[in-house]
C-alpha cells in the first residue's frame, strides 16, 4: 500500500477518532532517524504524537510513532499495517505504556467502518499486538528518533543485547 489513502470525509473523521488524525500531520524541526531514512509525516495524535512514514518511495516505508512525552519507535513495517493497528486496536499506547501485550477489547461499528472504507481486513488482536510488539524491538538501533529537543527514549525498555 503506498500513502494514496482516499479523500473520503467520513474516513478522515474515523481515523481522527482512533487517534490517527491526518489534519495534524506537520513537519518537525530537526527529525530524522539514525539510519537515515526520510521521514514523512502522516498523521497526528490528540495528545500531540506524531506517526511518520520511514524511507523512500519504492522502499520499503515502515511506520515510526513519536510520542509528545520523548518515547518513539517502528510500530508497523507499513501503512497499511499501521492502519490495521489503530483501527483494529486503538488503545495500542495502553499496550506500550503498561507493557500489557494483552489487553483486549470487543471491535466496534466504528472500526468496522473505517476498515470497510479503506478496503482492509483487521487481523485478531493478539496478531495486531505480536506486530506492533516486534516493530517496536526492531527499532533500535536504525530507527532510534531524534528532533530539536534530542534523542527520544524507546516506546517499550529495549532487552540488553549480547556484546
Amino acid at each position: 500500500m503506498t500513502w494514496d489513502l482516499p479523500d473520503h470525509a467520513r474516513l478522515r473523521e474515523l481515523l481522527a477518532i482512533f487517534g490517527f488524525d491526518l489534519s495534524r500531520a506537520r513537519p518537525v524541526e530537526g527529525a530524522s532517524v539514525a539510519c537515515g531514512d526520510a521521514l514523512e509525516p502522516l498523521a497526528g495524535d490528540f495528545a500531540g504524537g506524531l506517526f511518520y512514514l520511514c524511507g523512500d518511495l519504492g522502499a520499503e516505508r515502515p511506520v515510526l510513532y513519536a510520542s509528545s512525552e520523548g518515547q518513539a519507535g517502528l510500530i508497523a513495517d507499513d501503512p497499511r499495517e499501521a492502519l490495521q493497528l489503530v483501527i483494529g486496536l486503538p488503545h495500542w499506547h495502553d499496550c506500550l505504556t503498561f507493557n500489557d501485550f494483552e489487553r483486549k477489547s470487543a471491535p466496534t461499528s466504528q472500526q468496522a467502518e473505517a476498515a470497510d472504507l479503506l478496503g482492509l481486513r483487521i487481523p485478531a488482536q493478539e496478531v495486531l499486538l505480536e506486530r506492533l510488539r516486534a516493530a517496536v524491538l526492531r527499532s533500535t538501533p536504525d530507527y532510534v528518533f531524534t528532533d530539536e529537543t534530542g534523542e527520544y527514549e524507546p516506546l517499550i525498555p529495549q532487552p540488553e543485547r549480547a556484546q
